[in-house]
């Protein structure tokens, strides 16, 4: 950048201007717009004051403060609402994507493996949501890639015993849709223990 293209300062009376409408109150602002608009709008005379002569005199300069102190009424305001404004932006955006990320983990519970839809009607059953298993339980390692079940937070587990957890979310429809998650018949659940057994 050359000397004559560096940026310009501005005098620094219009600084100080500045700072100084900066710090004045917006309450302030607002209470001289209303002096401004009484002067304007009232009837006269009022209480034996007349406010014509004023009005035909200042009236102009008047109307232009009026707006000018309606203006940084408005600008105070603005700063004020804008920090809120945009937090609720960023939250609303925060909950359209966790809903959509919900909303993708709860597709998958109508695309579940028999084993899968075993493992969660028998946590329906209990009314458990968290189990501990450990991390060759297929049918839990494939909840957990759908997101269907967690690693539950605890300080101490082992590659064999690692407590996992139903999100909040994924219970609540589960409840709701109680009914496509019967519970295993003890006869049939007997059976498959066995042959799981003998096919060790």
């Amino acid at each position: 950048m050359t000397e004559d293209s560096k940026a310009v300062a501005p005098p620094e009376w219009i600084s100080k201007t500045l700072a100084t409408l900066d710090a004045i109150s917006g309450y302030t602002y607002g209470a001289l717009v209303m002096a401004c608009g009484l002067v304007l709008f009232l009837p006269s005379p009022l209480f034996e004051i007349g406010l014509a002569p004023l009005r035909s005199a200042w009236g102009g300069w008047v109307v232009v403060g009026m707006i000018g102190f309606a203006s940084l009424t408005f600008a105070k305001i603005a700063r004020a609402i804008h920090p809120l404004l945009a937090n609720a932006l960023v939250a609303r955006s925060e909950r359209r994507l966790l809903r959509a990320n919900q909303a993708k983990v709860l597709i998958h519970l109508d695309t579940l493996s028999i084993d899968e839809r075993r493992l969660l009607a028998e946590c329906i059953a209990a009314s458990q949501r968290g189990i501990v298993s450990n991390y060759l339980n297929g049918p839990l390692t494939l909840l957990v890639s759908k997101g269907i079940f967690q690693i539950a937070p605890n300080p101490i587990f082992t590659e064999r015993k690692m407590p996992y957890i139903i999100p909040d979310f994924v219970w609540t429809e589960l409840q709701k849709r109680k009914a496509e998650f019967p519970p295993e018949d003890p006869k049939e659940r007997r059976e498959r223990q066995q042959y799981a057994w003998m096919a060790r």
